[in-house]
């Protein structure tokens, strides 16, 4: 057991998903709580050894069509004993089963709560024999300090480099990933979140001074593709905003100060502040 712990704390997963926004805030959480992360937005016959050799889990989202990404993970459960857990983006049940014949040692619909995504990580670890990665040890980033993400930005979004949205500049707000609260400028208060919160702030604060499309954070929260058409895409994030509304009154209350998001007319939503997740 205590060799167990001793792996999970420098585990390192890989995290495989063509959708940066919500791979980025995926990655933060799992990096909140100890773990190594690495990120691709999609795991090619090029990439896949470079992946495998320093990976203790692979989780990997499944996009249609199925079938070649089956086949590569077929093709890598075949040749290592890495542990795999699928993210499917449909619902439907063949999806997930496909994902398990294929050699996923567990398959879930994307929309699966990241504590129990978490709890499932975990459970996988303890049953793996020593992964490749746990040989290459590297340290997790504390999670005292703000992680810095690198990777492409998503396509057609715009960066913010315009005065029509105002940089609030010096108020630095932090998302507790533990407590699962936000914490004010100062750092002396705090106030707890809904999961639809958190989960809306995580994919705002991952990407501070862009706007994020509406299509993107639906996505985040939960939305399968065949919910994406534009009447689709208005319709739910109505929703969005009425959570964001109460937000603004809890945060203006707990804080005397009003959250940094911003709608962009015919666009989304933006996090004008800076920001860290711990």
């Amino acid at each position: 057991m205590a060799a167990a712990h001793a792996r999970m704390g420098s585990a390192t997963l890989t995290l495989v998903d063509r959708h940066e926004a919500q791979r980025a805030s995926l990655a933060r959480y799992f990096q909140a709580s100890g773990f190594t992360v690495r990120q691709l937005a999609s795991l090619e016959p090029s990439n896949e050894e470079g992946a495998v050799e320093t990976t203790d889990v692979l989780l990997i989202a499944l996009e249609q069509p199925l079938l070649p990404e089956l086949n590569l993970l077929s093709s890598i459960k075949s040749k290592t004993t890495i542990g795999c857990i699928a993210l499917t983006t449909r619902p439907a049940q063949q999806d997930r089963i496909a994902a398990l014949d294929a050699g996923a040692d567990m398959a879930f619909t994307k929309t699966i709560d990241r504590l129990e995504l978490l709890a499932a990580v975990r459970a996988l670890m303890r049953r793996l024999p020593l992964a490749p990665a746990a040989r290459h040890h590297v340290h997790p980033p504390q999670s005292s300090s703000p992680v810095t993400l690198h990777h492409p930005s998503l396509d057609g979004m715009p960066t913010l480099e315009t005065p029509a949205i105002p940089k609030m500049v010096g108020q630095h707000w932090s998302l507790n990933f533990a407590s699962c609260t936000l914490i004010s400028p100062a750092g002396s208060q705090s106030t707890a979140l809904t999961s639809v919160e958190f989960d809306l702030l995580a994919i705002l604060m991952a990407s501070p001074l862009q706007t994020l499309s509406k299509a993107e954070i639906l996505a985040v929260l939960g939305a399968p593709p065949e919910e994406s058409s534009p009447s689709s895409v208005s319709e739910r994030f109505h929703r969005v905003e009425s959570a964001l509304s109460r937000l603004r009154k809890k945060v203006q209350s707990a804080f005397g100060l009003a959250l940094p998001v911003r709608a962009v007319f015919g666009e989304g939503l933006v996090f004008t502040a800076q920001a860290r997740m711990d």
